[in-house]
């Protein structure tokens, strides 16, 4: 009798230690914000290729910039549509510091072909950030890379890329209401440009 109390104790000792843990995980990181306004060798950038003025795709890519800019620590933003990259906004390192064009890299090409976004919450420790560090600023914190495809079960198509200013500042709800953003412009970007 009491040797099966004492393991009944002891397994709902250890899983409310586990449980706790897991609450810990989930905690958000308090994390050190850096001051993008003072990077060296970065310039602000909004450009926007293939969208005219008046393009729908145009407008909703600007508002997805603004917003994730304003309520995130997301500081560059590059969409990639079809291989090209069609949008560009935020910091981005200049011509004269060894800026170069934003161009589709292999984890890049790995997250369209299995359709499944990434988090690298802390880019300095990912030996892949040498795909972007010809573009993206030296101090990028983080990245987010979600797949923009037009429908539930339509193969990729694109890919929204944001550089975050801060490591580990995209909480989960962020990377949901960013898939949600994505998917939402895929659905406007196939329409405009695929039609053309």
């Amino acid at each position: 009798g009491q040797s099966r109390a004492d393991l009944v104790a002891g397994c709902l000792a250890a899983t409310l230690f586990l449980q706790g843990m897991l609450w810990l995980s989930e905690t958000p990181y308090d994390p050190e914000l850096n001051d993008s306004s003072l990077w060296d060798g970065v310039e602000t950038v909004e450009r926007f290729e293939r969208l005219g003025a008046e393009s729908a795709a145009r407008r909703e890519a600007a508002w997805i910039w603004n917003t994730l800019s304003g309520c995130t620590r997301v500081s560059s933003m590059v969409v990639f549509w079809r291989g090209e990259g069609v949008m560009q906004a935020g910091l981005f390192r200049r011509a004269d510091s060894g800026g170069t064009p934003p161009a589709v890299g292999a984890l890049c090409d790995e997250v369209m072909t299995t359709g499944r976004g990434r988090y690298l919450s802390m880019l300095k420790n990912y030996p892949s950030k040498v795909q972007f560090d010809g573009f993206l600023p030296e101090q990028t914190g983080g990245l987010v890379l979600t797949p923009l495809r037009p429908g539930r079960n339509a193969p990729t198509a694109g890919l929204l890329l944001l550089g975050v200013d801060t490591v580990r500042s995209v909480g989960k709800v962020d990377q949901a209401w960013i898939g949600s953003l994505a998917e939402k412009l895929a659905v406007t970007m196939a329409a405009e440009l695929d039609e053309a």
